[in-house]
């Protein structure tokens, strides 16, 4: 039962969705929100208590079936640029456990709103790592004034 996915519109009649699924394995300490019309999946462990190597899923389908998605959007680095002109980029390792908001920022007399994600934190129990990190993300179409008046 702890490998089945189920789903219910009412609470009261619920569906194992467990054979339509088969792109999700068993996770533990992974992180779901509801983002651009999918669900995005954030880090997690796997059955053997390891981080996940992809720290980001999405479904489109209301999480029947889940993907990686295209590398344009799967990238999560932060660029620092020292004094001397130096360009480095710190990469944003894999954890569990951590904490995702989705956080609409009203700029009403601009005409739009910033739809933004927040990563904070989380573990690598195997590692005996624990990340107090913030990182900050968006879809830049998102925040675009639309003509929907």
């Amino acid at each position: 039962m702890l490998n089945n996915i189920w789903s219910t519109e009412n609470g009261s009649y619920w569906v194992d969705f467990s054979t339509e699924n088969t792109t999700l394995g068993s996770l533990s300490g992974a992180t779901i929100i509801a983002y651009d019309d999918k669900l995005l999946l954030y880090g997690g462990l796997d059955a053997n208590g390891s981080v996940v190597s992809n720290p980001y899923m999405e479904s489109i389908d209301e999480g029947l079936s889940w993907s990686v998605p295209d590398t344009l959007y799967n990238r999560l680095r932060q660029m620092n640029i020292s004094a001397a002109g130096d360009t480095t980029y710190i990469n944003y390792a894999p954890r569990a456990y951590q904490s995702v908001l989705n956080v609409v920022v009203d700029n009403t007399a601009k005409g739009y709103s910033d739809h933004l994600i927040y990563l904070i934190g989380g573990i690598n129990p195997r590692a005996s790592k624990v990340y107090k990190d913030v990182w900050v993300g968006k879809l830049n179409r998102l925040s675009f004034p639309t003509d929907e008046d």
